[in-house]
């Protein structure tokens, strides 16, 4: 199986689900697919503020602010189409614990085979 073979990208019936009560004030959540995703639900299940990377958030390369997805109200909730391996969703509420719930869409592609050295046209094209 590979990034280009059109029958990894169709819907293949694998569900996930996690749910987080209690992610502590600046505290992050490091959300790891087995397979590679189709799409993303995120759900706010608290009055903080939560963000979504799709890189570390405290990494030394992390990418530059706008390149996340900021969530301020309990509820509150997005939908994606996007090819992901993993996430980060962190607490960026300065007083309140955070919990929230994400429901993923999951591939026939493993994970560890899908990598940071994919090319191709639009990738790494900046909006």
């Amino acid at each position: 199986m590979s990034i280009r073979n059109r029958r990894n990208w169709q819907p293949s019936g694998r569900p996930y689900l996690r749910s987080v009560e209690e992610l502590a004030v600046n505290g992050v959540a490091h959300i790891e697919f087995p397979y590679v995703s189709n799409s993303l639900l995120l759900v706010n299940r608290s009055a903080a503020n939560i963000t979504l990377y799709f890189a570390d958030p405290a990494a030394t390369d992390a990418p530059a602010a706008g390149y996340e997805f900021l969530l301020t109200d309990k509820r509150d909730s997005f939908a994606l189409s996007v090819s992901v391996k993993e996430c980060w969703i962190k607490n960026t509420d300065s007083l309140l614990d955070a919990g929230f719930s994400i429901a993923a869409e999951l591939s026939d592609l493993l994970s560890s085979s899908f990598t940071r050295d994919v090319d191709g046209p639009g990738v790494g094209d900046t909006l």
